[in-house]
């Protein structure tokens, strides 16, 4: 079952664009209002159809029909790669309109595939269209709790920071964080003053950190760090300046002050390093951390 965010929710709803989602039989979950505009057709018509059978009708400007092998939305469920084309589709009244698509496959915070959307506008306002993109591409590589950079952005950070090691020779470390005891203040405290620390952290290591520096969230209460570096020495001081940071974090909730620590494991990138040697490394040290007494950092 799909659950849209609220944040991409209002975005889709508020939308100048088309826009439709359908999960991974085709089958549409979600129809806006401006997709009704452009097409005509009415929400409790489409929910709950198979796209193919929707009645819209791709065919493109060569006139081959889009619903069968050539569907750019299978292809994109299949790849996770986004499209973008001019197509006609079928109005409700039986005409033909020329409208600019794109998919755009949407990602869970484990980097998989969650559904793809089509977006659509009719051929005349790529203003709009590109607008709407920008505006999904933001929620789909940021957190939606903390603002930071999602997995799938840290993931792409540190591809391209594994590339530049192996071409160039810049080294680079990765910092793997976890909040100590997170599911007992969870149960203490509760979820909501839980997100709030989670956000705190977020917003604090984000300004101890230089702008060339990535922070984001990996997961739960797992966050990444990417660092240039310039020495192996510069892991401890990075650690340190991150854990002192964390233990000097005040949060208030509901008239209390709370404070929570981190344990934390930080490695180089090595030459010979994938992405998933490196963040298995960091993820070995970090736990080596929690073993030892926690709110500590302990690097190779």
């Amino acid at each position: 079952m799909i659950i849209l965010n609220r944040e991409l929710k209002q975005i889709l709803d508020d939308s100048m664009v088309g826009v439709y989602i359908a999960d991974s039989e085709r089958r549409i979950v979600y129809w806006n209002d401006a997709a009704e505009r452009i097409s005509g057709r009415s929400r409790e018509d489409m929910i709950g159809k198979n796209c193919f059978e929707s009645g819209l009708d791709h065919i493109d400007q060569e006139g081959q029909r889009l619903c069968t092998s050539l569907c750019p939305y299978l292809k994109t469920y299949q790849d996770g790669k986004i499209r973008s084309e001019k197509v006609f589709l079928r109005h409700q009244n039986g005409n033909r309109v020329l409208v600019q698509t794109k998919f755009i496959p949407v990602f869970d915070e484990t980097h998989q595939l969650e559904f793809v959307l089509e977006e659509f506008c009719e051929v005349g306002s790529p203003q709009v269209a590109d607008q709407m993109v920008s505006q999904l591409s933001d929620v789909a590589l940021h957190d939606q709790l903390t603002g930071i950079p999602n997995r799938r952005s840290l993931d792409n950070a540190l591809s391209y920071r594994l590339l530049l090691r192996k071409e160039t020779g810049m080294q680079f470390a990765v910092l793997f964080m976890d909040v100590d005891n997170f599911g007992k203040f969870n149960n203490v405290y509760g979820h909501e003053a839980g997100d709030l620390v989670l956000k705190k952290l977020a917003e604090t290591i984000s300004a101890v950190n230089r702008r060339k520096d990535v922070f984001g969230r990996w997961g739960g209460e797992e966050f990444m760090g990417l660092y240039r570096i310039h020495d192996p020495a510069d892991l401890k001081v990075i650690g340190a300046k991150c854990l002192e940071a964390i233990r000097s974090m005040d949060v208030l909730f509901e008239g209390s002050h709370l404070h929570v620590t981190a344990s934390i494991g930080i490695t180089c990138i090595r030459p010979e390093d994938t992405l998933e040697t490196v963040t298995e490394r960091a993820d070995s040290l970090m736990y080596q951390s929690k073993t030892q007494g926690k709110d500590r950092c302990t690097s190779d």
